[in-house]
């Protein structure tokens, strides 16, 4: 099975709890099911309503069609 992990990450590059537990959920899922899990990402700047909106937009056009499942965090 495919999956796509879906999940922003800061735009300012930091790495924090956040990040740790989507690594950790894309593990789990290799593992438990598994599955070959891919992690997509894009960098949000959520300093600004239109950073929260641009990113919206580029999550909403991302193609995950390849995927037999796709989980989306945040």
């Amino acid at each position: 099975m495919k999956v796509a992990l879906v999940a922003p990450t800061p735009s300012n590059g930091a790495w924090g709890g956040a990040q740790r537990a989507v690594a950790g959920l894309q593990r789990a899922i290799a593992v438990e099911r598994d599955a070959e899990v891919d992690l997509a990402t894009l960098a949000v700047d959520e300093s600004t309503l239109p950073g929260l909106i641009d990113a919206c937009d580029r999550f909403h056009r991302l193609d995950v069609s390849a995927y037999d499942r796709v989980v989306s965090v945040k």
